[in-house]
Protein backbone atom coordinates (compact mmCIF):
# COMPACT_ATOMS: atom_id res chain seq x y z
CA UNK A 1 0.00 0.00 0.00
CA UNK A 2 2.76 2.47 0.96
CA UNK A 3 4.69 1.78 -2.26
CA UNK A 4 1.60 2.34 -4.41
CA UNK A 5 0.90 5.61 -2.59
CA UNK A 6 4.46 6.80 -3.20
CA UNK A 7 4.11 6.45 -6.97
CA UNK A 8 0.45 7.37 -7.46
CA UNK A 9 -1.45 10.53 -6.52
CA UNK A 10 -4.75 8.69 -7.06
CA UNK A 11 -3.60 5.99 -4.64
CA UNK A 12 -2.71 8.65 -2.04
CA UNK A 13 -6.31 9.89 -2.26
CA UNK A 14 -7.73 6.38 -1.83
CA UNK A 15 -5.30 5.61 1.02
CA UNK A 16 -4.91 1.84 0.41
CA UNK A 17 -2.44 1.47 3.29
CA UNK A 18 -5.04 2.81 5.77
CA UNK A 19 -7.66 0.50 4.27
CA UNK A 20 -5.30 -2.47 4.66
CA UNK A 21 -4.44 -1.44 8.25
CA UNK A 22 -8.15 -1.25 9.12
CA UNK A 23 -8.80 -4.74 7.72
CA UNK A 24 -5.68 -6.15 9.44
CA UNK A 25 -6.82 -4.75 12.80
CA UNK A 26 -10.27 -6.31 12.38
CA UNK A 27 -8.76 -9.72 11.50
CA UNK A 28 -6.35 -9.60 14.47
CA UNK A 29 -9.22 -8.93 16.86
CA UNK A 30 -11.34 -11.59 15.20
CA UNK A 31 -8.74 -14.24 16.09
CA UNK A 32 -9.30 -13.71 19.83
CA UNK A 33 -12.81 -14.88 20.69
CA UNK A 34 -12.74 -12.99 24.00
CA UNK A 35 -12.76 -9.81 21.92
CA UNK A 36 -15.73 -11.12 19.95
CA UNK A 37 -17.48 -11.93 23.24
CA UNK A 38 -16.83 -8.37 24.42
CA UNK A 39 -18.31 -7.08 21.16
CA UNK A 40 -21.43 -9.18 21.69
CA UNK A 41 -21.75 -7.89 25.26
CA UNK A 42 -21.38 -4.26 24.16
CA UNK A 43 -23.92 -4.65 21.36
CA UNK A 44 -26.35 -6.36 23.75
CA UNK A 45 -25.97 -3.47 26.20
CA UNK A 46 -26.62 -0.94 23.42
CA UNK A 47 -29.71 -2.76 22.14
CA UNK A 48 -31.22 -3.81 25.48
CA UNK A 49 -34.13 -1.35 25.12
CA UNK A 50 -34.94 -2.35 21.54
CA UNK A 51 -37.83 -4.89 21.63
CA UNK A 52 -37.27 -5.76 17.95
CA UNK A 53 -33.55 -6.68 18.01
CA UNK A 54 -31.67 -9.11 20.20
CA UNK A 55 -28.13 -10.35 20.87
CA UNK A 56 -27.52 -13.67 22.66
CA UNK A 57 -26.00 -13.40 26.13
CA UNK A 58 -22.36 -14.47 26.51
CA UNK A 59 -21.50 -17.33 28.87
CA UNK A 60 -18.20 -15.94 30.16
CA UNK A 61 -17.41 -19.05 32.24
CA UNK A 62 -17.26 -21.10 29.02
CA UNK A 63 -15.55 -18.48 26.86
CA UNK A 64 -11.80 -18.22 26.20
CA UNK A 65 -9.35 -17.14 23.51
CA UNK A 66 -10.43 -20.01 21.24
CA UNK A 67 -13.99 -20.68 22.43
CA UNK A 68 -17.03 -18.40 22.43
CA UNK A 69 -20.17 -19.63 24.16
CA UNK A 70 -23.51 -17.81 24.13
CA UNK A 71 -27.04 -18.79 25.05
CA UNK A 72 -29.05 -20.77 22.50
CA UNK A 73 -30.92 -18.75 19.87
CA UNK A 74 -34.43 -20.10 19.33
CA UNK A 75 -35.32 -18.83 15.87
CA UNK A 76 -35.41 -19.44 12.12
CA UNK A 77 -32.48 -18.55 9.88
CA UNK A 78 -33.04 -15.65 7.48
CA UNK A 79 -31.93 -18.12 4.79
CA UNK A 80 -35.25 -19.98 5.22
CA UNK A 81 -37.89 -17.49 4.06
CA UNK A 82 -40.50 -20.22 3.47
CA UNK A 83 -40.11 -21.50 7.05
CA UNK A 84 -40.34 -17.95 8.38
CA UNK A 85 -43.69 -17.52 6.60
CA UNK A 86 -44.94 -20.95 7.70
CA UNK A 87 -44.20 -20.05 11.32
CA UNK A 88 -46.55 -17.06 10.99
CA UNK A 89 -43.78 -14.48 11.22
CA UNK A 90 -44.00 -11.31 9.12
CA UNK A 91 -41.15 -10.80 6.60
CA UNK A 92 -42.05 -7.12 6.17
CA UNK A 93 -41.75 -6.50 9.92
CA UNK A 94 -38.48 -8.44 10.06
CA UNK A 95 -37.05 -6.35 7.22
CA UNK A 96 -38.08 -3.14 8.97
CA UNK A 97 -36.64 -4.32 12.30
CA UNK A 98 -33.34 -5.29 10.66
CA UNK A 99 -32.91 -1.94 8.88
CA UNK A 100 -33.99 0.14 11.90
CA UNK A 101 -31.73 -1.90 14.18
CA UNK A 102 -28.74 -1.41 11.90
CA UNK A 103 -29.31 2.33 11.44
CA UNK A 104 -29.81 2.83 15.18
CA UNK A 105 -26.55 1.05 15.92
CA UNK A 106 -24.62 2.98 13.28
CA UNK A 107 -26.02 6.47 13.88
CA UNK A 108 -27.07 6.44 17.55
CA UNK A 109 -24.42 4.21 19.11
CA UNK A 110 -21.57 4.43 16.61
CA UNK A 111 -21.05 0.68 17.02
CA UNK A 112 -22.67 -1.75 14.60
CA UNK A 113 -22.74 -5.37 13.52
CA UNK A 114 -20.79 -5.34 10.26
CA UNK A 115 -21.44 -8.86 9.00
CA UNK A 116 -25.19 -8.88 8.40
CA UNK A 117 -25.51 -11.74 5.93
CA UNK A 118 -28.49 -14.12 6.15
CA UNK A 119 -26.54 -16.84 7.97
CA UNK A 120 -25.93 -14.51 10.93
CA UNK A 121 -29.57 -13.48 11.37
CA UNK A 122 -32.52 -15.30 12.93
CA UNK A 123 -36.24 -14.54 12.96
CA UNK A 124 -37.63 -15.01 16.47
CA UNK A 125 -40.97 -14.71 18.26
CA UNK A 126 -42.84 -11.42 17.65
CA UNK A 127 -40.67 -10.75 14.57
CA UNK A 128 -37.64 -9.98 16.69
CA UNK A 129 -34.33 -10.11 14.82
CA UNK A 130 -31.49 -11.92 16.61
CA UNK A 131 -27.94 -11.56 15.32
CA UNK A 132 -24.94 -13.83 15.91
CA UNK A 133 -21.23 -13.79 14.95
CA UNK A 134 -19.65 -10.57 16.22
CA UNK A 135 -16.19 -11.01 14.72
CA UNK A 136 -16.59 -8.01 12.41
CA UNK A 137 -17.90 -4.85 14.07
CA UNK A 138 -17.79 -1.24 12.91
CA UNK A 139 -17.20 1.87 15.00
CA UNK A 140 -17.91 5.47 13.97
CA UNK A 141 -17.01 8.49 16.10
CA UNK A 142 -19.63 11.05 17.14
CA UNK A 143 -18.45 13.78 14.76
CA UNK A 144 -18.69 11.44 11.78
CA UNK A 145 -22.12 10.19 12.88
CA UNK A 146 -23.40 13.75 13.04
CA UNK A 147 -22.06 14.39 9.53
CA UNK A 148 -23.69 11.17 8.27
CA UNK A 149 -27.01 12.20 9.81
CA UNK A 150 -26.73 15.61 8.13
CA UNK A 151 -25.97 13.96 4.77
CA UNK A 152 -28.80 11.39 5.06
CA UNK A 153 -31.26 14.05 6.18
CA UNK A 154 -30.13 16.24 3.31
CA UNK A 155 -30.79 13.52 0.75
CA UNK A 156 -34.19 12.78 2.31
CA UNK A 157 -35.17 16.45 1.98
CA UNK A 158 -33.36 17.16 -1.31
CA UNK A 159 -31.31 19.75 0.59
CA UNK A 160 -28.08 19.57 -1.39
CA UNK A 161 -26.68 22.65 0.32
CA UNK A 162 -26.85 20.80 3.64
CA UNK A 163 -25.11 17.76 2.13
CA UNK A 164 -22.34 19.82 0.53
CA UNK A 165 -21.79 21.83 3.73
CA UNK A 166 -21.44 18.61 5.76
CA UNK A 167 -18.77 17.33 3.36
CA UNK A 168 -16.77 20.56 3.51
CA UNK A 169 -17.16 20.97 7.29
CA UNK A 170 -15.81 17.44 7.84
CA UNK A 171 -12.92 18.02 5.46
CA UNK A 172 -14.11 15.18 3.21
CA UNK A 173 -13.80 17.67 0.36
CA UNK A 174 -10.70 19.89 0.50
CA UNK A 175 -11.47 23.58 1.08
CA UNK A 176 -9.90 24.61 -2.22
CA UNK A 177 -12.58 22.74 -4.21
CA UNK A 178 -15.54 24.49 -5.89
CA UNK A 179 -18.48 24.37 -3.45
CA UNK A 180 -21.16 25.14 -6.05
CA UNK A 181 -19.83 22.52 -8.46
CA UNK A 182 -19.72 19.93 -5.68
CA UNK A 183 -23.32 20.70 -4.71
CA UNK A 184 -24.36 20.21 -8.31
CA UNK A 185 -22.55 16.85 -8.42
CA UNK A 186 -24.39 15.74 -5.26
CA UNK A 187 -27.70 16.80 -6.81
CA UNK A 188 -26.90 14.62 -9.83
CA UNK A 189 -26.66 11.64 -7.45
CA UNK A 190 -29.73 12.46 -5.36
CA UNK A 191 -32.32 13.63 -7.88
CA UNK A 192 -32.65 10.39 -9.90
CA UNK A 193 -33.69 8.42 -6.81
CA UNK A 194 -36.09 10.91 -5.20
CA UNK A 195 -39.32 9.17 -4.24
CA UNK A 196 -38.28 5.80 -5.63
CA UNK A 197 -38.69 2.63 -3.54
CA UNK A 198 -35.50 0.80 -2.60
CA UNK A 199 -36.37 -1.98 -5.04
CA UNK A 200 -35.86 0.46 -7.92
CA UNK A 201 -32.58 1.92 -6.64
CA UNK A 202 -29.28 0.29 -7.59
CA UNK A 203 -26.87 0.54 -4.66
CA UNK A 204 -24.01 -0.37 -7.00
CA UNK A 205 -24.89 2.47 -9.38
CA UNK A 206 -25.15 4.98 -6.53
CA UNK A 207 -21.80 3.91 -5.10
CA UNK A 208 -20.25 4.14 -8.56
CA UNK A 209 -21.47 7.72 -8.89
CA UNK A 210 -20.17 8.57 -5.42
CA UNK A 211 -16.74 7.16 -6.24
CA UNK A 212 -16.67 9.23 -9.45
CA UNK A 213 -17.54 12.30 -7.40
CA UNK A 214 -14.86 11.57 -4.77
CA UNK A 215 -12.29 11.37 -7.54
CA UNK A 216 -13.41 14.58 -9.21
CA UNK A 217 -13.26 16.60 -6.00
CA UNK A 218 -10.14 14.97 -4.53
CA UNK A 219 -11.99 13.41 -1.59
CA UNK A 220 -9.97 10.99 0.52
CA UNK A 221 -11.26 7.54 1.42
CA UNK A 222 -12.59 7.52 4.99
CA UNK A 223 -11.37 4.24 6.56
CA UNK A 224 -13.97 4.37 9.36
CA UNK A 225 -16.73 4.28 6.72
CA UNK A 226 -15.43 1.27 4.76
CA UNK A 227 -17.32 -1.28 6.87
CA UNK A 228 -20.40 0.95 7.00
CA UNK A 229 -20.59 1.10 3.20
CA UNK A 230 -20.14 -2.67 2.90
CA UNK A 231 -22.70 -3.40 5.61
CA UNK A 232 -25.27 -1.00 4.14
CA UNK A 233 -25.17 -2.90 0.84
CA UNK A 234 -25.45 -6.27 2.63
CA UNK A 235 -28.29 -5.16 4.90
CA UNK A 236 -30.14 -3.74 1.89
CA UNK A 237 -29.90 -7.09 0.09
CA UNK A 238 -31.13 -9.07 3.11
CA UNK A 239 -34.03 -6.65 3.70
CA UNK A 240 -35.07 -6.71 0.03
CA UNK A 241 -35.18 -10.51 0.10
CA UNK A 242 -37.73 -10.27 2.94
CA UNK A 243 -39.67 -7.35 1.48
CA UNK A 244 -39.01 -6.18 -2.12
CA UNK A 245 -40.99 -2.98 -1.45
CA UNK A 246 -39.22 -1.84 1.73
Amino acid sequence: GKIIEFFSGEARRLQPSKVIETIAEVIALEMDLRMEAAAAAELKQNTKDNPHYDVPEVDWDRTSRQVLTTRWVDGISFKKLDEIKKAGLNPENLAENLVQGFLSQALNDGYFHADLHQGNLFACTNNKVTAIDFGIMGRIDLRTRKALAEILFGFANQDYDQIAKAHFDMGYVPGDQDYIAFKQAIRAIGEPVVGKPLSEISAGKLLGQLFETTSRFNMRTQPQLILLQKTMVTAEGVALNLNPDI
